[in-house]
């Protein structure tokens, strides 16, 4: 049995690799393309003096290596026909730059199929004779693991822990999610009703209530995180699959729910400060509940009922 890595996606990925691009060249050599207006033409950013051009891709996973190699190919055929196709455009923004390199920049790539694929597509392109290609042109591909070093002085430069201003989610807003998902709250209360501790109605949907701010807030802290430091958001992501996996474990050694409750968030705020050490105490606490509530909204949690003899 093999563990799956949670990598970066879409558009995270590509603010992720254009801030390790830009370390590694320097911002006055490294030139990211804004793609807002009609796309970006097979271009996600190029260096002025070393012609290389990127294009960053990072697809949904987890995946098989067959998928994962398909969906990969598939983008750099796709992206190296607009660096084709839109000539005009292209040669405006390379101006007197000879490109020399077509980078196909993902998160990780395990397949030599690609390599050759990269291959062949090199041989197409310098067929064409195109006015802003060196006559050295090739087609290649990188991963994230290619820029350890910048990764590290990316997390390291680091000097202002990441803290946010999360607003308070009210009562409406509670009351709103409760009916529009009438599944959740059924799971929960199912999931209250069996605690010792919440003997009645007026305690259980105080509990509830509770369980659903921590969701909403730390919803809202994610959202937050992921804008700013995609690198730091896709490591809470990693932490709360892997701590996710232990849940029935840990459970076993639990004697009572409130010890089982205090025992995740406990383990959750350790990683935090070992792995994503750029979390200020406050939002390393508010996403340890959102990942509790998260998961007592969806079922891995499940409450110890009873003392265990």
């Amino acid at each position: 049995m093999s563990a799956n890595k949670i990598y970066l996606q879409g558009n995270d990925w590509q603010d992720w690799a254009n801030q390790l691009l830009t370390v590694h060249y320097g911002p006055t050599e490294y030139s990211r393309v804004p793609d807002k207006q009609k796309g970006d033409a097979g271009v996600e950013g190029f260096t002025l003096t070393d012609g290389h051009v990127y294009q960053a891709y990072g697809c949904e996973e987890p995946i098989s290596l067959k998928e994962r190699f398909e969906k990969q190919r598939d983008k750099m055929t796709r992206d190296l026909k607009k660096f084709v196709d839109n000539r005009k455009l292209l040669e405006k923004l390379f101006g007197d730059t000879k490109i020399k390199k077509w980078v196909l920049f993902v998160p990780v790539y395990d397949s030599k199929d690609l390599i050759a694929h990269a291959a062949k597509k090199t041989k197409e392109i310098k067929a064409l004779n195109l006015p802003y290609v060196d006559t050295h042109f090739k087609v290649t591909v990188c991963e994230e693991n290619d820029f350890t070093t910048e990764k590290e002085q990316i997390l390291n430069n680091k000097s202002d822990q990441l803290d946010f201003e999360i607003s308070e989610a009210g009562e409406e807003e509670i009351a709103a999610f409760c009916s529009d998902n009438d599944d959740f709250i059924s799971v929960i209360d199912t999931k209250l009703a069996k605690l010792s501790t919440l003997q009645t109605n007026e305690k259980r949907l105080q509990f509830r209530n509770n369980v659903l701010r921590w969701y909403l807030q730390g919803q809202e802290l994610l959202d937050s995180l992921k804008a700013d430091s995609p690198s730091v958001f896709g490591t809470v992501l990693k932490i709360k699959s892997q701590r996710e996996s232990y849940l029935v474990a840990d459970s076993l050694a639990a004697k009572t729910s409130e010890e089982q409750f205090g025992l995740a968030i406990n383990k959750l705020l350790d990683s935090f400060k070992s792995e994503a050490k750029q979390l200020s105490p406050s939002s390393a606490e508010g996403l340890a509940y959102e990942a509790v509530a998260d998961w007592l909204i969806r079922c891995p949690f499940d409450p110890v009922e009873q003392v265990q003899s």
